[in-house]
């Protein structure tokens, strides 16, 4: 579960600022939020959204846990010499162009303890690393690295001996730990940022069908039975006319389909089409009797396999917990069905786990619905020279539970709006006449 996270010199975002998921003293909305049961001050949100106008920044948001959470699972691939990737600084700075990118994120693992771990990085190397951890209301030092790879564990890292105390400059010291199973402390939390963290663009075809075979897939276990079923509830309440999900293995894939294909490529094919989605639909027959037809997913709408993908995704996260993070949630998706979504985070019978979403949206109409606390609510600024500022509605005083929040946003009380300027010039003259 994700506390807070802290950004520093990556694209748009110049200054230090710290977007966070931690509860304000206000009680209303008391659902949207829960308490930690090893630290007694601390209430974390469910859900949490950013508004803005395009090009502000709300996305860089997403973008840096995305390139956190790349950095710590595959920076251990990277060879001597090769660039950090990620690193993609402010530019209308040119104190900050070749700087160093910071991310530190403060979060529970998932053996419910407090932890911060923290990196900066520039083109070519890490130029600091620590992990953090909090066994009671203190922190303790698990590591410390600073420019050259080397290493300093502190007194409570277990297992010191097959540790190493120097890794390659461009690689992340917990990346090449936690990545592999000889340390057990290490690598859990290593699986929490590969496991409990799905970040997800939704504005790419792509990505979509991606999340939608690795939905399939989940979904086709034996194990996941259940998991099927609440699939099937989901699509049938979001009132798509579909009354259930079916799931065959194709195991009997004609072998003339493979002739002529590379043997490095068949694999891939084969996993591909390994398994068949059909959306089951009621109808009428001609003797007026209801009856089902099976139509494959890929004949339903865009809406439907969005649907599918996001739905699937939730519903495991609800059973295993951890955190979503949705670039434009409602890609494909009415408001109406959206709100439904992120209800289900806030409803304690279903989301036991207490699993966290973090989204973007255009929706307005969500602001309307009564539906977060003012602490749930981001919004994204660029000021003078292209930089995003962030903050949450809990930073304004005069902003009472029962204000239109909607209708005071669209007015510009918060900011976070497009700034259209008035057409003029000899450019825009013949829509002046």
């Amino acid at each position: 579960m994700i506390i807070d996270f802290t950004i520093e010199n990556f694209r748009s975002i110049k200054e230090k600022q710290t977007f966070s998921l931690t509860a304000g003293s206000g009680k209303k909305h008391s659902a949207n939020f829960f308490e930690n049961e090893n630290y007694s001050n601390l209430k974390l949100l469910k859900t949490s959204v950013i508004y803005g106008a395009n090009a502000s920044g709300k996305t860089n948001i997403i973008r840096a846990l995305h390139a956190f959470r790349y950095l710590i699972l595959f920076s251990s691939d990277l060879k001597p010499g090769d660039n950090i990737k990620c690193y993609d600084p402010f530019l209308f700075d040119d104190t900050l162009a070749n700087g160093p990118t910071s991310f530190s994120l403060r979060f529970i693992g998932t053996d419910n303890i407090k932890y911060e771990y923290s990196i900066s990085f520039n083109n070519e190397e890490i130029l600091f690393e620590e992990l953090k951890y909090y066994p009671k209301d203190y922190p303790a030092t698990l590591f410390t690295r600073q420019n050259i790879g080397e290493v300093k564990i502190g007194k409570n890292f277990d297992n010191k001996k097959n540790v190493p105390k120097q890794v390659l400059k461009n690689r992340l010291f917990l990346s090449e730990v936690g990545g592999n199973s000889y340390h057990e402390h290490m690598n859990s939390i290593y699986l929490f940022f590969k496991d409990k963290i799905q970040v997800w663009n939704l504005t790419e075809s792509f990505n979509i069908h991606h999340l939608e075979r690795r939905i399939t897939q989940l979904l086709s276990e034996d194990q996941n039975s259940n998991l099927l079923k609440r699939m099937s509830d989901l699509i049938r309440v979001a009132d798509l006319k579909v009354e259930k999900i079916s799931i065959t293995n194709r195991r009997d894939l004609d072998a003339k389909v493979f002739e002529g294909i590379p043997e490095e490529l068949k694999e891939d094919i084969i996993e591909q089409y390994k398994y068949k989605v059909e959306t089951v639909h009621n109808y009428r027959n001609k003797a007026g009797d209801i009856v089902t037809k099976k139509i494959d997913l890929n004949d339903e709408s865009h809406g439907t396999k969005v649907l599918y993908a996001l739905g699937g995704l939730i519903l495991e996260k609800f059973q295993s917990g951890g955190v979503i993070i949705f670039d434009e949630l409602e890609n494909s998706l009415h408001p109406i069905l959206c709100r439904f979504l992120i209800s289900l985070f806030h409803n304690e019978k279903i989301n036991i786990k207490n699993t966290q979403l973090i989204f973007t949206t255009h929706q307005t109409e969500l602001l309307g619905e009564r539906l977060f606390r003012k602490d749930q609510i981001w919004l994204t600024n660029k000021i003078k020279f292209g930089e995003t500022e962030f903050y949450s509605l809990a930073d304004f005083d005069n902003v009472r539970d029962d204000v239109p929040l909607d209708k005071w946003y669209m007015s510009g009380k918060f900011e976070g709006l497009p700034k259209i300027t008035p057409l003029k010039g000899p450019l825009f003259s013949e829509y002046r006449k």
